[in-house]
């Protein structure tokens, strides 16, 4: 009879962390924000850095959207890459990272008017455990006005 007690309390101790395993999902961060450092950037002369800041659909998914700024002094252009991207489930500290966007360019030197809009395809590596620290190597391919390669290495906070 005890073993039959013993076997009930193990299983519902089992169902139980279970659970509690399923509701600490919800409580994963939403939120990063990233310091963005671009090899290339769309004029093609030197890199630049971008702050960014990505928000999940909704604490179970691995779907979210980003927003950068990304400024080049150079040609007082502004560009705010605008992306959607995906990366593979979560639970494991290593992902790929694939995502799909546009970069509108601002030109800001006499008054803020839109120059351009390029779209964008993202393929690249993120290492996450979670919470805290997040790393990512991305290439980013723009297709317009030529298609040329911007390779980026993001450190990132998650919270």
């Amino acid at each position: 009879m005890s073993a039959i007690k013993a076997c009930i309390i193990l299983l519902l101790c089992l169902i139980a962390s279970v659970n509690a395993k399923a509701q600490l999902r919800y409580l994963n961060p939403m939120n990063t924000v990233f310091a963005d450092f671009y090899l290339v950037t769309a004029d093609q002369s030197y890199g630049g850095i971008a702050l960014s800041y990505e928000r999940l659909f909704n604490p179970k998914s691995t779907y979210s959207i980003k927003l950068g700024i990304l400024p080049e002094f150079s040609s007082s252009i502004l560009l705010t890459p605008l992306t959607i991207q995906g990366y593979t489930a979560s639970g494991r500290q290593h992902h790929l990272d694939l995502g799909a966007g546009i970069v509108p360019a601002l030109d800001y030197q006499e008054e803020l008017k839109l120059s351009g809009i390029y779209p964008e395809l993202i393929a690249g590596y993120r290492f996450s455990r979670g919470t805290g620290l997040q790393l990512r190597a991305t290439a980013h391919f723009i297709l317009s006005p030529a298609f040329f390669l911007s390779p980026s290495v993001s450190v990132g906070y998650l919270f």
